[in-house]
């Protein structure tokens, strides 16, 4: 699944990290822009108006 990829891959990335070296503020920016990359796969999209509808979200890994 390409969300999932991207997912694994952002985690991957945030294991390097540590905030002694980031610092908090870093840390905090560093969420932000994953959580942003993440949003936007079409897999998140589908979630929200699934949530409203009150219906199961149809994930096509992407």
């Amino acid at each position: 699944m390409a969300s999932a990829n991207i997912i694994i891959a952002s985690e991957k990335g945030s294991l390097g990290l540590r905030e002694v070296d980031i610092g908090l503020l870093g840390g905090c920016r560093h969420e932000q822009d994953m959580t942003a990359q993440i949003s936007k796969t079409e897999d998140a999209m589908e979630a929200r108006p699934a949530c409203a509808e009150k219906r199961a979200p149809v994930f096509r890994g992407r």
